[in-house]
């Protein structure tokens, strides 16, 4: 069925709510952008990562490991292990080593 859609004017097919299918879609999207609650979402944050652990490296502080890598030559892995064992100045923050030591 073709009628007129309010945002257009020329004639285009219509569907629901009296919308052609552009404005449907755009109607769709900024739904979908303003829904807060995705799966997953918190996640993709890096520096609120429910297991980012922050670490102190000769580059600075950063929320995490990985973090730190792009700002390092080395690997998340690497400066991961390097703050385990407390190697060329890196290491995992004040609050991560009473953590770990049960203090």
């Amino acid at each position: 069925m073709k009628q007129n859609c309010p945002n257009h004017d020329e004639f285009i097919p219509v569907l629901a709510k009296g919308l052609c299918a552009a404005c449907y879609m755009r109607q769709r999207r900024r739904a979908s952008a303003s829904y807060v609650g995705k799966a997953g979402e918190h996640l993709r944050n890096r520096k609120a990562h429910p297991r980012a652990v922050a670490v102190v490296t000769p580059f600075g502080e950063f929320a995490s490991a990985s973090l730190a890598a792009e700002r390092s030559p080395l690997t998340a892995r690497t400066i991961q292990r390097y703050c385990q064992k407390q190697l060329n100045g890196y290491k995992y923050t004040q609050a991560q080593e009473e953590k770990e030591n049960g203090s």
